[in-house]
């Protein structure tokens, strides 16, 4: 799989800077665990009050299957919600 994605994403207005992990991820279509495309190597983004746009993009072979995929955000337990979003844009492609 390979593919690239960005999201607007912010804090609320006011809100102190604080840390998010930002990456692609993929899940077995029944559901389970989230595994990012960079082996626990995420990108490390500071977030502000304000909405901004956040990209990712990687390849990985997550093996015979059927997945879901896409961006995905993970706060890294700052007090503020990451609550002013937009749409994520973006693609991933199958490739052999």
């Amino acid at each position: 799989l390979t593919g690239a994605a960005e999201a607007p994403m912010g804090l609320p207005a006011g809100s102190p800077a604080q840390s998010a992990r930002i990456d692609l991820c993929y899940q077995p279509s029944a559901g389970g665990t989230l595994t990012n495309f960079s082996g626990g190597f995420y990108s490390i983004h500071r977030m502000t009050g304000e909405r901004r746009a956040y990209p990712a993009a990687g390849t990985v072979v997550p093996g015979a299957g059927t997945w879901n995929v896409g961006l995905c955000v993970l706060n890294n337990g700052g007090a503020a919600a990451i609550s002013d979003n937009d749409y994520t844009n973006g693609y991933v492609q199958v490739t052999n």
